[in-house]
This record gives structure tokens, sequence and C-alpha cells, in this order.
């Protein structure tokens, strides 16, 4: 289904994926619309639903192309500043140097293809993540009596943190691109999860008390979290 189905043409191009599902859905991811229907579901009524859906999917797709155009292109190249918990850090590209590793403010990577230099630096930072927001987790875990079974860090496109039943906590390592203060309300909204597995008010309460005034980091996180990119 590779035409928009939109009377006014203004989408590129919609992705229809069926399945076993029972009901209509619509997404955009990326500035793509996607469609999901049922595997029978006869076209007309997919299109009739589009059209239903056409100023909602205009309005989606015009926001989230705005915000493709603001995420930074990275280069990986000397000289090139990434952000790291608030600061900026400058990397750093010489041939005498033959691993990835930090020495102030400067990220120091041995002399390699872009695309190669950009799996050292990600790697550095996933593995600075897992120390950082371990350290993080259970401070605030131990301020609070609580325990944490592991942590662990991935890239993950659709969410920040997570905290599974079985006590562990997950998080999207691309959050060290994020002021400090955003870390911390991450760390202390998963920790929180391990007391209460929900967004009650009790929850909310309890985040209250290990991060005072925790709206402005959830609020920036909600405006900027698509420029957290590397």
């Amino acid at each position: 289904m590779n035409q928009p189905s939109v009377s006014t043409g203004e989408i590129a191009g919609i992705q229809l994926i069926r399945s076993k599902r029972k009901s209509l859905a619509v997404t955009i991811e990326h500035g793509q619309v996607i469609v999901r229907a049922p595997m029978r579901l006869a076209r007309a009524e997919i299109q009739a639903f589009v059209l239903q859906k056409q100023d909602w999917i205009l309005r989606k797709v015009k926001e989230q192309t705005a915000q493709l155009a603001e995420i930074p292109q990275r280069r990986y190249v000397d000289g090139e500043y990434f952000p790291l918990r608030g600061r900026s850090l400058c990397l750093r590209v010489h041939q005498r140097h033959s691993h990835t590793r930090r020495i102030g403010d400067e990220l120091y990577t041995p002399v390699a293809k872009p695309e190669h230099i950009a799996e050292r630096v990600q790697a550095w930072y996933r593995k600075e993540a897992k120390r950082v927001l371990s350290a993080k987790a259970e401070g605030v875990a131990a301020r609070l009596g609580l325990s944490i079974a592991e942590v662990k860090v991935r890239k993950n496109k659709r969410r920040w943190g997570h905290c599974t039943s079985k006590g562990v906590l997950q998080f999207n390592w691309l959050i060290m691109l994020a002021p400090e203060s955003v870390i911390d309300y991450l760390v202390a909204h998963e920790v929180c999860h391990l007391r209460h597995f929900n967004h009650s008010p009790a929850f909310w309460r309890l985040v209250e008390n290990c991060e005072p005034g925790y709206h402005e980091a959830q609020d920036w996180l909600k405006q900027n979290g698509h420029l957290l990119v590397l």
C-alpha cells in the first residue's frame, strides 16, 4: 500500500502491515506512516480508516519531520564534540593511542575509518553508561532499602528505561547524552518501580522524594529525547 490514500496527497507513502490482529491501528515512526490491519480486512475499509485519521496523520508526520531535521549528524572526526552528562566531550583521533579512553574532557581513540571510530565511541559510551547508571541505581536503591537484581544497558528505540518483575533495571545507554539531572530522574524512576510496579500516586510521591522537582527533567526528556543520538 504505497499510495497515501489521503486526499491531499501530502503523505509520501503508507506502509501496510497485515497480521492476525483484530483491529486497525496507525502509527508514525521516523516520519513513516504505518498502518497495521487484520489479515483479511478489505482494502476499502483500510483506506476509509486512513481518511478518517488523515488530519492526525498529517499533523504527526509534520511534527516528526521537523524533529528529524533537528537530529545532529555525527561525523566521528577529530575535534568533534559529543554531549556527556551535561558537558561536552571532544573527540581526539590520534595514531599513538591503541584504544579508546577519556582524559579530562577529551576522548582519545586510534586513527581509523569513521565507521570504526563510531563503533569505538559507542562502545565507550555503553561501558560508561553501565558504570555510571549501575552506581547511581545502587545508590538510590540503598537509600530506599531496595535490592536490584541486575542493571543492564542497551539501545532501545521505544523506551529510556524499564524495570522487570524480577528486579532487573534496563536503561537506554543514550541517556548518557542528557544532562545529569535527567539521568538522575530516569534512574530514580526505574528504581522506584522496585517498590511500586505501576504509576500510581504513591509511585510518583516516591519519585518526588528521590528527585524533587523531577517534572523539569521529565519534560526535558520528552522534548529533547529525539536529539540523543550517537
